[in-house]
């Protein structure tokens, strides 16, 4: 795909060496030209253009297949960087990273209040607290936020996530532009896991795949053909607010298959779910209410697989959450046998569902991709709920 005209087609092949350069580790210029398409000239004049940029380096060089010798590319870790925030229960937490997602600083801090000038000020002041780790030398591509609510304003009162009634027509956006100068981009956070998924972990091998967040609610981040799905009104995969039948009452899905839903049925705080010895002691016990949580959310778990496969018919489901991965592979063996669908073959390349390692970055880890994400694929920056129509990398 090219752009409509010169300097759009630039850019949008400046994003595609990038990203081929980016994804391959190292790379000489003859194979980039076999993977994206593009002439011989067009990656000399590219790479060349992102090698001044301080983006790109010349790492050596390898025998080509005629033996001749061929220059290496890689990306120049250092001198491209991001932010990312995520925007929870009462916890904000942000990470500085370079291009292939390393920390370079990080912060997590309680929030006294989900009171949207309060979170305006508090997200400012944490940007321009990393920011002083950012060198001369490094380019800065901006800040990714993730929240944990719908981010259309006019959804219905109750689809909101609790406590999130107040941000109803509230421009967040709008609000940060205010006080940042650099790019934000705003992002429900399990499509923000899913964008990081694809950067760099599990999903980073697969084109086609549903990312499922199991936080103080549930949400699916869709990645169709590579790029996420964000629906008409960007908020696909709200899949925790299909109503599911409970004792002759209807209730969301997410009510029960949450960490909330977990702390309620065993009544302890949710900071507790979050330690690996104490899920490891529940497993051990199994009392009635922790089997009796099990079971039912296998139930809600089944569902939701069902739904996704015949729906968007994915290479993979890839669950996540801050909850031990111990609790997660328990709750998938309570979930098998998986319900037939389309993509109960025999021949699949991955497995059906996989389990991501458990991290309390995973949001932060995706938000802070989405500025690379954007900048790396110019033709998807409409997606994002962002101040800035060009990427910076590429204006």
């Amino acid at each position: 795909m090219r752009g409509t005209n010169h300097e759009d087609t630039r850019r949008f092949n400046l994003a595609a060496v990038f990203e081929t350069v980016r994804k391959s580790g190292s790379i000489s210029r003859v194979e980039i030209a076999s993977r994206t398409g593009l002439r011989n000239q067009t990656i000399t004049n590219i790479t060349r253009e992102l090698i001044e940029s301080g983006l790109l380096i010349e790492a050596g060089k390898i025998k080509g297949k005629r033996g001749q010798p061929q220059t290496i590319l890689e990306v120049n870790n250092p001198n491209a960087c991001s932010i990312g925030i995520q925007i929870d229960k009462g916890i904000m937490t942000a990470r500085l990273v370079d291009i292939q997602l390393n920390t370079l600083a990080s912060y997590r801090g309680e929030m006294m209040s989900l009171e949207p000038a309060y979170i305006v000020d508090e997200i400012a002041k944490v940007i321009n607290q990393l920011s002083t780790r950012i060198t001369e030398t490094q380019t800065f591509w901006g800040t990714g936020v993730a929240v944990a609510t719908l981010i259309n304003n006019e959804a219905p009162d109750d689809l909101l996530s609790p406590g999130w009634g107040i941000w109803k027509n509230f421009n967040l956006i709008a609000e940060l532009s205010k006080q940042i100068s650099t790019p934000i981009y705003l992002e429900n956070d399990a499509t923000a896991a899913a964008i990081g998924s694809r950067f760099s972990g599990l999903g980073n091998m697969l084109n086609n795949f549903a990312y499922l967040y199991i936080g103080n609610g549930i949400g699916a981040g869709l990645i169709v053909n590579g790029q996420p799905y964000k629906g008409a009104w960007n908020n696909a995969g709200e899949i925790g607010r299909i109503q599911w039948p409970n004792k002759g009452e209807i209730e969301y899905l997410e009510k029960l298959l949450s960490l909330s839903g977990l702390s309620r049925v065993l009544e302890c705080p949710e900071s507790e779910l979050l330690m690996a010895d104490f899920i490891e002691q529940q497993i051990t016990l199994s009392s009635p209410q922790f089997t009796g949580w099990l079971d039912e959310a296998a139930l809600r778990l089944k569902f939701i697989v069902n739904i996704l496969e015949n729906m968007l018919e994915p290479e993979s489901i890839i669950i996540g959450s801050t909850l031990p991965n111990a609790l997660l592979h328990k709750l998938l063996e309570h979930a098998e046998p998986l319900p037939t669908s389309i993509c109960a073959l025999t021949n699949r390349q991955h497995p059906r569902v996989m389990i991501a390692p458990q991290s309390n970055n995973i949001i932060a880890t995706g938000a802070a991709a989405i500025p690379m994400y954007a900048t790396c694929n110019p033709k998807l920056i409409n997606l994002f709920n962002s101040t800035h129509s060009t990427p910076p990398l590429l204006a």
